[in-house]
């Protein structure tokens, strides 16, 4: 429309002049002996001078309208590491983590400059964390939701016609790695590229392994991967034509329960108003007694197991564990009422032989937290905030992120002892009262910049915030800031990052969060609701090695135990090196990787996860250490006791105790025998 405009103008002011030109200069005749001068302007001479200033000021806009690259802003891009097949983002220790872009204000990329860059990010010189080499990889860039992203699309147009920030917005860095048997046509489509078979002495049968054509694992008689599929799929089926069984069985008993009207579901949201759910909650919770947190929270679980419906079985294939809780929670308490859940992990076509008396449970909470990282929240693990994703919000993950941290509390199992401070503040004490600061921004990038605002002095101050255009997007408009406005600068900038940027996403885990008037709670109690919330001080060796109960009764089982605590010592003395194995995972789906194993960090925690199921040291918490000298098997734990057996074999009294202890918890899938 505007170049439309633009011609006719041009058109109508030209054949305006040409009409001037047209007629003939006005001479007036004077009496002196010299020639001619011509007469002053007239009108029509006036009327000329502006349409010929008025031409060049047209075709000057538009010829500057053509180079659009003037107008540009400098942009800052996230990616993120993605291996096909894997529902978390690889980790910053394993070479991964977020990673930022910059494009100047003359730069108008595609996004194979961006892909071009990610493979310079995470395969520096050619190989990536895992030793893969960048020759064999198939990789591309995805958006947020998993879409594919052609090479030869702009970066700035994506953005423009999907809305988005630059900001505010990551994309997915994919790959997928190939051995040299296959060759690379990738098609442009999501199909899963065959995974390489490699040689390895320390899985069984390695040369004799197959590859599935359906999902590029190896196996020897028949795919693992693709059995757990199926398995998961058969009893999400089962569970569902068992719930439809137990809603028309208790439909008339479901509308006069009173545990059902203070389910924060989507039943309730439509037939009630947000303030009547809320007043429903807080009638119930003001019925319970108010000395303390504890004796609130017995009645509220007295309430929540005395459910007249058995248990439900959250049977979760461990490749996929934040996928298949949501699932499951989706399933089993969309529209009804919390209830007590155990766990069950899939493996080799059945369940791992462990009979969940809490202890699956906990491994499931622990890992749901850990692994939830990358998917609904960002940041290091003792600061973390939730990720703005507008597709994860449609399928509301976050009201059931939510939901799943109440049922842990119900249940008495963890809870995510991760989210940072301005967040946690800003659920529990509410907004008036949260104060958000720098140390809440998970943003490596922004951090710096905002230190280097922090540290300026007052001539140094314009500078520094001219250096951070990122103020505008978080919401801090004031262009030309004092310097007496630093502070006011930092908390606005912190505050959006935490929170107002991710106000649907928060709202929704909140409304999760308020089942069985579990968010009431906590904001009646704010100091043990957010230690709940908060992360927890590093396991103590101290303390770990004060929870072991044991009688020493000779010199084999003194070693186990000396062993024992000289590798907590060593692990917490930061003298320990990491270790190369291979993990459950590896070795259970038959993943077959190179001869060198991978590196990978032990800590204090791994030890007591092996032990307990959870990364948390409990004040009270007593773990029996016992010895079976007739069995030459590895050792043997118990979490739901929870409880280990050392055999008193020279694995464990003797000097390799170390690496054959860590190789039995990287190796075990957490439960029975290790």
């Amino acid at each position: 429309m505007e170049s439309m405009i633009r011609k006719v103008v041009v058109e109508e002011v030209t054949k305006a002049i040409n009409g001037i030109n047209d007629d003939k200069p006005i001479l007036v005749k004077d009496d002196s002996p010299t020639q001619p001068k011509p007469a002053q302007p007239k009108k029509k001479q006036r009327t000329l001078n502006r349409m010929s200033k008025l031409l060049a000021t047209v075709n000057s806009k538009g010829n500057k309208s053509k180079n659009k690259s003037s107008d540009f802003k400098s942009i800052k891009i996230q990616i993120r590491w993605q291996k096909r097949g894997e529902e978390a983002f690889v980790k910053t220790e394993y070479g991964g983590g977020q990673r930022y872009v910059q494009f100047g204000d003359q730069d108008d990329p595609t996004f194979l400059e961006l892909l071009s860059k990610g493979q310079s990010y995470y395969y520096p010189n050619g190989e990536n964390g895992f030793e893969e080499k960048l020759e064999n990889a198939v990789c591309k860039i995805l958006s947020a939701g998993g879409q594919r992203i052609p090479n030869n699309q702009k970066i700035r147009e994506y953005l423009d016609e999907n809305g988005c920030f630059p900001s505010k917005t990551y994309f997915v860095f994919e790959t997928k790695d190939l051995s040299d048997d296959y060759d690379n046509d990738d098609d442009g489509d999501n199909k899963l590229a065959p995974f390489p078979l490699r040689p390895i002495d320390q899985i069984s049968g390695s040369s004799k392994r197959k590859i599935c054509s359906t999902c590029s694992g190896t196996y020897l008689d028949f795919c693992l991967r693709c059995d757990q599929d199926q398995a998961f799929k058969e009893s999400l089926n089962t569970d569902q034509l068992k719930e439809k069984e137990n809603q028309e069985n208790h439909q008339g008993k479901l509308e006069n329960n009173e545990i059902h009207n203070l389910q924060n579901t989507d039943e309730t949201r439509e037939s009630l108003g947000i303030g009547d759910i809320r007043q429903k909650r807080l009638s119930f919770f003001k019925g319970a007694p108010n000395d303390s947190y504890d004796e609130n929270l017995a009645v509220i679980r007295s309430k929540f197991k005395s459910s007249e419906w058995e248990h439900k079985e959250f049977s979760i294939r461990r490749r996929f564990v934040v996928k298949d809780v949501l699932t499951k929670m989706k399933i089993f308490f969309q529209d009804k009422p919390l209830e007590p859940v155990k766990a069950t992990f899939l493996s080799c076509g059945s369940t791992e032989a462990a009979v969940d008396d809490g202890g699956p449970m906990k491994e499931l909470v622990t890992m749901f937290y850990e692994k939830i990282n990358g998917v609904l929240t960002q940041g290091p693990p003792n600061n973390q905030v939730l990720i703005h994703d507008s597709a994860v919000l449609k399928r509301e993950d976050y009201f059931y992120f939510g939901k799943f941290v109440s049922l842990c509390i119900l249940q008495g199992l963890d809870t995510p002892k991760q989210f940072s401070k301005g967040l946690v503040e800003y659920i529990i004490d509410g907004s008036q009262s949260c104060s958000c600061t720098i140390g809440d921004i998970v943003d490596p990038d922004l951090c710096q910049k905002l230190k280097k605002i922090i540290d300026a002095s007052e001539s140094e101050f314009s500078e520094a915030v001219d250096n951070f255009p990122e103020r505008f997007d978080l919401g801090y408009n004031e262009f030309n800031p004092k310097f007496l406005d630093k502070s006011k600068l930092i908390q606005a900038v912190a505050h959006s990052f935490t929170v107002s940027s991710k106000l649907e996403e928060i709202q929704q885990f909140m409304d999760g969060l308020a089942t069985f008037g579990i968010l009431d709670l906590l904001r009646q109690f704010p100091i043990e609701g957010k230690k709940l919330l908060l992360f927890e001080n590093e396991v103590s060796p101290v303390a770990l090695k004060k929870s072991f109960v044991c009688k020493q009764q000779n010199e084999s089982e003194q070693n186990v135990i000396f062993n024992l605590y000289n590798l907590i010592d060593e692990i917490s003395s930061k003298k320990f090196k990491n270790v190369s194995a291979f993990t459950f995972d590896e070795v259970e789906e038959g993943i077959v990787a190179d001869e060198k194993k991978r590196n990978l960090k032990f800590r204090l925690a791994d030890i007591l996860m092996f032990f307990t199921g959870s990364r948390f040291l409990q004040p009270s918490l007593q773990i029996p250490v016992k010895f079976n000298d007739k069995s030459t098997r590895r050792l043997s734990v118990s979490t739901c006791l929870p409880e280990v057996v050392f055999p008193l074999s020279e694995r464990y009294t003797g000097e390799m105790f170390s690496d054959n202890f860590i190789e039995d918890v990287l190796c075990s899938p957490g439960f029975g025998n290790a």
